[in-house]
């Protein structure tokens, strides 16, 4: 008797059916998720990291110049730059001309983006120096204007061993003492200010008593020549007395000097040449000059006085 149902070879076959459904229900799943990406990566280009052909990125140009054909310039330049000692007044102008140079030796060469670049550059660092230079009574700052250089230099010029280098040895010789008011100086320059604030007073009295001889010294007549002579000893009187005044003047500041000495030392001086000035004239028909000359010396001589009076009261 045949004990096999029916039943049972049916429910065989269907989780037969069954098991391969799943199966391949799985299949689509993993390949929706996994050829997306493959086709993706495909598409743009990607390469496996670890991968032999691995891509590598690029790297941009270098458009320094070559510094070699500008070399005596730069080495000129770096030597005032480079000095192992304070910088004084004229060092900023001397270097701010050095710059404009090498900047139109650049731009000679050629009108390509580097070299234009390059002199835009190197001009602008020469009106920074300039800006320095036009204060006109401060030493240059050195340490400064090193620095901004190499700077300017590591974007213009490509490296060169023969490049000068910065060091804080160099710093500490480039930068000067603090500045000092030497008491002996002041002093000097305050007893100049009131001799020369009283010869101005008397000299303007006695001068301006003396009459003009204009043009009739050219007809040397009596009156003329009476006053010439009168003029000129008073004039080598004059001369005389500024003489002594001006041995009182001390030594020029030095240049960590304080700026209002400097400036009242200035101020003295050309308060001496113009009141030396009052003896002559611009005139070819006489030796004494016009009462309008007398007075422009008088009142510059004045003012140059006032001035330093300012300066010398500023430092206490």
């Amino acid at each position: 008797m045949n004990h096999d149902s029916p039943w049972a070879s049916s429910d065989s076959s269907g989780g037969a059916t069954l098991s391969t459904a799943f199966l391949l229900i799985a299949i689509l799943i993993v390949a929706a998720l996994i050829f997306p990406k493959i086709l993706g990566r495909a598409g743009s280009g990607e390469v496996d990291a670890d991968s032999e052909g691995a891509a590598t990125p690029a790297v941009a140009a270098d458009t320094r110049l070559d510094p070699t054909p500008y070399r005596p310039q730069i080495v000129q330049l770096e030597q005032h730059l480079y000095s192992s000692s304070p910088g004084g007044f004229d060092d900023a102008g001397r270097v701010a001309a050095l710059a404009r140079d090498l900047s139109l030796a650049v731009r000679g060469d050629g009108r390509d983006l580097a070299r234009l670049r390059a002199w835009g550059e190197l001009f602008d660092y020469a009106g920074e120096v300039d800006a320095q230079a036009d204060v006109g009574y401060t030493t240059a700052n050195l340490p400064q204007l090193r620095s901004r250089w190499e700077l300017v230099r590591n974007e213009v010029f490509a490296p060169a061993q023969w490049f000068s280098n910065s060091t804080p040895a160099l710093t500490d010789a480039q930068t000067p003492s603090p500045p000092v008011a030497d008491p002996r100086t002041v002093q000097s320059l305050r007893d100049v200010a009131v001799q020369l604030e009283q010869m101005l007073r008397t000299g303007r009295r006695e001068a301006l008593s003396i009459p003009e001889a204009g043009v009739d010294a050219a007809l040397r007549t009596s009156e003329a020549r009476q006053a010439e002579q009168q003029w000129r000893r008073w004039s080598d009187r004059w001369q005389s007395d500024l003489d002594a005044v001006a041995r009182y003047m001390p030594r020029a500041p030095g240049t960590n000097a304080d700026v209002n000495v400097t400036m009242a030392y200035q101020e003295l001086s050309r308060a001496l040449g113009e009141l030396r000035a009052v003896s002559h004239t611009a005139a070819s028909t006489t030796t004494i000059p016009f009462n309008y000359e007398r007075e422009q010396h008088f009142d510059s001589a004045s003012r140059y006085i006032q001035q330093a009076r300012q300066y010398l009261n500023k430092i206490g």
